[in-house]
């Protein structure tokens, strides 16, 4: 059985898994997720920044991004997503991923954002960032976050 309880920024799934003896082993468990923000911007404010907490022992990869923004005709959106991730390059190896979304402006003026990613994370946190070129006019909209979370694999011993 798995129970899934979202909140506007927080991510809390606690799951029952089944006894020992009905497992296989090795077999990684996922949990398919997902968080929708709902998005407003008022006027005179240029940024909304939203996050997700992560449970601890697991990991989190989204498999796919897609809302959609009413924006002032005359501005235009930017949306990105940050994640901590190894990074093989920086000492220590944790820090923070950003990646960005194309936004499509629509004929009726919408902002659409739609992409299948493959973006990993090593769980603690996900962070969603919205901007938009001025702090004019009122934003709306919806994102959602669609995904997999699993276990973080045992630390490897030597």
């Amino acid at each position: 059985m798995v129970a899934l309880y979202v909140s506007s920024h927080l991510l809390n799934i606690v799951l029952w898994l089944p006894s020992r003896g009905q497992t296989r082993q090795n077999q990684q468990l996922m949990l398919p997720v997902q968080k929708q923000f709902d998005v407003q911007i008022p006027d005179g404010q240029q940024y909304l920044n939203e996050s997700i907490s992560i449970p601890a022992g697991t990991w989190l990869r989204i498999t796919h991004v897609s809302g959609w923004l009413s924006v002032p005709s005359a501005q235009t959106a930017l949306m990105s997503i940050g994640t901590a991730a190894w990074q093989i390059d920086v000492p220590g190896g944790t820090t923070t991923g950003v990646h960005f979304l194309p936004p499509f402006r629509q004929t009726d003026g919408r902002v659409v954002f739609g992409q299948s990613t493959n973006i990993p994370t090593m769980g603690a946190w996900v962070a969603l960032s919205i901007s938009r070129s001025a702090a004019t006019g009122t934003v709306i909209g919806q994102i959602t976050l669609v995904g997999e979370l699993t276990q973080a694999p045992a630390a490897p011993t030597p």
